[in-house]
C-alpha cells in the first residue's frame, strides 16, 4: 500500500512530467505551502503530511487530482474527466515574477534566468508563451502600471503594426509599445497608448527578440 510519502511524490512527479511546475520552490508557491515543510513532506515528516496538505493540492488543481485517493487510497489519483489526459506543455505560460519591463520610460533590465519562472496555464490564452510585469503609465489604461502582460513570441518575418508588443533591444532593453511603420525603412517608430509620452523611433538592427502582446492579468488572480 502507498503511504502518503509516496503519493506526494507521485502527484508531484506527474505534474512535473507534464510541465506544469518544474522544482519543488515552484510546487510550494502555487499551492500556497511553505517550502520548508514541503521540503520535509517530500521527505516523510509525517507532521506535515497532513490531509490539509493534500487538499491544498487538490484544490489547486481541481481538474486533475481525486482527493479521494490521498485521503483514503481508493481509486486513481487521476479524475476520469481529466484534463491532463490532454495536456499540452504548449499551453502553459511563464511567468517571469523577477522581470519587469517598461511602460514608460526605457529601463535597463538583466537578461532572463534560465529557470526562475512560475508556469501558468490559462486557457483564454492558449498558444501564449511568456507572461512579466509592466511599470509605467505610458500603456495605461489599456496595460496598467503593476498588471501582468501576456505574450506571444513573434516568429514572423514581418511585423503587423498597430499591434502592442514587447521589444527586446540588444543593449538588454525591454520596452512595450505600439509599434508603427517610419518614413526611414531602418526605423520603427514606438508610440504609447498614452498621450503624453512622446513617439520615438528605434532601429531594426537593435532588435533582437519581439513578443506580441495578447493581453494582461492583475495579479490578485494568481
Amino acid at each position: 500500500m502507498k503511504t502518503k510519502q509516496d503519493k506526494l511524490h507521485e502527484a508531484f512527479e506527474f505534474l512535473r512530467s507534464k510541465g506544469v511546475v518544474h522544482t519543488q520552490k515552484e510546487f510550494s508557491e502555487q499551492i500556497g505551502f511553505d517550502k520548508s515543510n514541503l521540503s520535509s513532506a517530500f521527505k516523510g515528516s509525517e507532521r506535515y503530511l497532513t490531509d490539509g496538505l493534500f487538499k491544498k493540492i487538490c484544490d489547486t488543481y481541481p481538474d486533475f487530482f481525486r482527493i479521494d485517493y490521498f485521503l483514503t487510497g481508493e481509486g486513481s489519483m487521476l479524475k476520469e474527466s481529466d484534463n491532463f489526459h490532454t495536456f499540452d506543455k504548449s499551453n502553459v505560460i511563464r511567468y517571469w515574477k523577477n522581470i519587469d519591463v517598461a511602460g514608460g520610460n526605457i529601463e535597463f533590465f538583466d537578461d532572463e534566468p534560465s529557470d526562475d519562472f512560475i508556469p501558468m496555464v490559462i486557457p483564454e490564452f492558449k498558444g501564449c508563451t511568456d507572461a512579466v510585469n509592466i511599470w509605467g503609465d505610458s500603456m495605461s489604461p489599456r496595460y496598467k502600471n503593476g498588471q501582468i502582460i501576456i505574450l506571444k513570441k513573434w516568429e514572423e518575418s514581418f511585423i503587423d503594426y498597430g499591434n502592442a508588443y514587447l521589444v527586446i533591444t540588444r543593449n538588454g532593453h525591454k520596452i512595450v509599445k505600439y509599434l508603427r511603420r517610419s518614413n526611414n525603412p531602418e526605423e520603427i517608430l514606438c508610440a504609447s497608448e498614452n498621450p503624453d509620452f512622446d513617439t520615438f523611433p528605434i532601429l531594426r538592427e537593435d532588435i533582437v527578440k519581439i513578443y506580441i502582446v495578447k493581453g494582461s492579468v492583475e495579479k490578485s488572480i494568481l
